[in-house]
């Protein structure tokens, strides 16, 4: 702390403080003489001395001395905010009194204008009412002769369009007319010559039958013989195939070891077979298809 008061000494220098007064002067001083003084010399006393009996004691004389001049001072205090309160109150409801009295003044004024606005609306409307309806009139005059002017102008352009619409019409139907005329004769052409296309292709089509039934009957022919020479050579075949002579069937046997995939001793000259011989079957060219 003491460090701390020494560090402010140091910056707040005398002519930056705000109460450089002493305690004579404090004392001497009219308007700080009694509660003032008596606390000021009491504080500067427990500066110094925080636990001084005199200086406590001077400041309970004051507190005591301040609240025993408190409750008189707030009698007066509150007897002056109800003589304040009353005295506004009538002051509030005389001006309430003045107001309403404008008021009802100015409602009165207002009446009578709106009054006098009201009749001033009145014969202008009746006025502007009898312009409307004269202009009107003649509006409506204006616009019967305008419109019976316009009718007659329609009239004569829809006569005149509807001439336009039938020579139109009627040149269409002649139009028409020669264009269905030329497609019949077109669609008559295209009968006759699909008639005889018809015709040609008929033709066409039994001779390629005749040709065709020439050459399946010479290709049947050669596969009945084909069929009876496959049937010859299946029987030597077979012949061949069951034979049990070990030297008609060798050449036969080697070949169908070598397809198997059949092991060779060279040493003892014989063929060691891993699985049962393959017996061979002919099948015709038609089963194979």
């Amino acid at each position: 702390a003491s460090e701390v008061a020494k560090q402010i000494e140091a910056y707040v220098t005398p002519n930056l403080k705000r109460q450089s007064a002493s305690i004579e002067d404090i004392a001497l001083d009219p308007l700080a003489a009694g509660w003032v003084s008596d606390a000021y010399e009491a504080l500067l006393v427990l500066c110094e001395s925080p636990n001084s009996k005199g200086a406590l004691k001077k400041i309970d004389g004051v507190r005591a001395s301040y609240f025993e001049v408190l409750s008189p001072l707030y009698d007066i205090l509150m007897r002056e905010r109800s003589r304040f309160n009353e005295s506004h109150k009538q002051s509030l409801s005389e001006e309430h009194g003045r107001h309403e009295l404008a008021v009802s003044n100015l409602q009165s004024a207002h009446d009578k204008a709106w009054t006098a606005r009201e009749s001033e609306h009145e014969a202008a409307w009746e006025a502007k009412e009898s312009e409307h309806e004269a202009a009107w009139e003649a509006k409506e005059s204006e616009h019967e002769v305008a419109w019976s002017a316009k009718e007659t102008e329609h009239e004569a352009a829809w006569a005149k369009r509807e001439a336009e619409y039938k020579k139109q019409w009627s040149d269409r139907e002649r139009e028409y007319g020669e264009v269905e005329a030329a497609l019949q004769k077109r669609m008559q052409d295209l009968n006759r010559e699909h008639a005889e296309t018809i015709s040609q292709m008929s033709e066409s089509i039994s001779h390629m039958r005749d040709e065709f039934g020439d050459m399946l009957r010479a290709v049947e022919t050669r596969a009945n013989q084909s069929e009876a020479e496959a049937g010859a050579l299946r029987g030597e075949l077979s012949a061949v195939l069951n034979s049990t002579s070990w030297k008609m069937t060798g050449g036969l046997r080697r070949l169908m070891n070598g397809l198997k995939g059949i092991k060779t001793d060279s040493d003892r000259r014989h063929l060691t077979v891993d699985e049962a011989p393959l017996r061979l079957e002919y099948k015709s060219e038609d089963a194979q298809s």
